[in-house]
């Protein structure tokens, strides 16, 4: 007998037991009952050990079928990547990327290239500037140069005209 038929059994015991009056208690033959859970218990180990063993394969079956899924998914989504790698939007948004990355980096040039131009304009005005400058340094200092030139050639003039009416004088004394 198997447990499902003994605690079937056990229980049309209790349902067809005397009725103890006044009270929804029976009365059971304790001896029949004990016999009964002694058969469900010396045959229960081997039900458990169906009952864990089913619940394990159950347990590895649906392991298995979750890794295979999981695998499966990791191919699709592979697959799919190279569809979209080769599909020919992507491709054109490729090409779109390289022309504007093309576009940037000359444009980028002809900037540079404008600034340079414009730095070599700034630097030849200011050597420009600064030749005038010089120039005309040179001929402020060249003006100033021959004024005190002249200005110290009289003043040697005037201290010789004194020295000789010095010497004159000293002359004159004797």
């Amino acid at each position: 007998m198997n447990v499902v038929k003994l605690l079937e059994y056990l229980g049309d015991i209790v349902d067809t037991s005397s009725k103890v009056p006044l009270s929804n208690k029976v009365m059971v033959n304790k001896k029949e009952i004990l016999d009964v859970i002694t058969q469900i218990m010396s045959e229960m180990p081997e039900e458990l050990k169906k009952s864990q063993w089913i619940l394990s394969e159950k347990d590895k079956i649906l392991n298995d079928a979750v890794k295979e899924a999981n695998e499966i998914k990791k191919q699709e989504i592979e697959t799919i990547k190279m569809q979209i790698d080769k599909h020919s939007i992507t491709l054109e948004a490729e090409k779109r990327a390289r022309k504007l990355l093309e576009d940037a980096e000359n444009e980028a040039k002809q900037i540079k290239l404008s600034a340079l131009h414009y730095v070599d304009e700034l630097l030849c005005h200011l050597d420009s500037q600064l030749d005038d400058r010089q120039e005309q340094f040179n001929e402020k200092v060249q003006r100033e140069a021959q004024s005190l030139s002249i200005n110290v050639q009289n003043d040697f003039n005037s201290i010789r005209e004194i020295i000789k009416n010095n010497i004159s004088e000293i002359r004159e004394v004797k």
